[in-house]
């Protein structure tokens, strides 16, 4: 829980380096009330922010599957059987 904490913290573009680094101060000093503070005032935005990473990433790998079509896959199952009977 504290490094998910630490990453949605930093980076989170909402807060400026100076509050960043005095969260990370008492997340050291007091750490179960530094993040039991942040899931109750932020918990919600965090959830938020994970689904949208999670979709962007969903997208991005969508984008990278390249499907074929019925010809090139006539074409590779072509190749393949004569691959195959001729050893």
């Amino acid at each position: 829980m504290v490094f998910a904490f630490i990453a949605e913290f930093i980076g989170d573009g909402k807060f400026d380096g100076w509050f960043r680094a005095l969260g990370l101060l008492f997340l050291f000093i007091v750490p179960f009330l530094t993040v039991w503070r942040c899931v109750v005032g932020r918990g919600r935005g965090m959830a938020e922010g994970q689904d949208a990473q999670l979709q962007r990433s969903w997208n991005g790998a969508v984008s990278h599957i390249r499907y074929i079509t019925a010809e090139e896959y006539a074409i590779l199952k072509s190749k393949a059987l004569a691959w195959q009977l001729g050893n």
